[in-house]
């Protein structure tokens, strides 16, 4: 469903692997989007461009992105409580997401 939203010629890989081994499979990623976990992360310290979407329920600035290689497309909210966040998220737009990648993508690419 996610390759299909996609529109893009895109493997959708999930699955458990260690730590290590995640790190080492996201540096041969173009691109990566996950939620702000520790996936996030190490994409980041792997200097992969990755989309992500923050926890609404706390402060923009402390979750927020701090790489110029990644994209926060959570809505420009905070401190949402549970409860009320499942209306914030359905405003993300699929198609949105895959813009943001593929412009960080770009972006990697020029910078090379």
């Amino acid at each position: 469903r996610v390759r299909a939203l996609a529109g893009l010629d895109c493997t959708v890989l999930a699955g458990d692997l260690p730590v290590r081994a995640l790190g080492c499979f996201m540096e041969r990623c173009a691109g990566v989007i996950a939620p702000d976990t520790g996936t996030r992360h190490l994409a980041n310290a792997a200097d992969v461009p990755v989309v992500f979407v923050r926890n609404l329920y706390v402060n923009r600035v402390e979750s927020g992105a701090y790489c110029p290689t990644e994209c926060d497309v959570a809505p420009p909210v905070e401190f949402v409580p549970p409860a009320e966040q499942s209306r914030w998220f359905a405003q993300i737009q699929p198609a949105a997401v895959v813009e943001a990648l593929l412009r960080l993508i770009e972006a990697r690419r020029l910078s090379r």
